[in-house]
């Protein structure tokens, strides 16, 4: 329903409990889990294991680029 997604949306904007308003967040779908990148750390889930590790500014650009085809100009 148009509705529910619309709430779902604005929530995610908005609400300054949401993760994904406070800075550039990419996050795909991997065959073992899923991994997230935000300009401050890299986040890997694998098989159930979650391994974290903060990030520079020069690794952002280059993991932004190698593991979701993204450049930044």
């Amino acid at each position: 329903d148009e509705a529910v997604v619309n709430d779902v949306q604005k929530r995610v904007i908005e609400d300054e409990k949401s993760i994904f308003n406070k800075g550039p967040i990419a996050v795909k779908l991997t065959d073992s889990g899923h991994v997230s990148l935000t300009n401050t750390s890299l986040t890997e889930m694998i098989h159930g294991e979650k391994m974290k590790r903060v990030i520079t500014e020069d690794q952002y650009r280059e993991l932004l680029y190698t593991l979701f085809a993204i450049e930044l100009s």
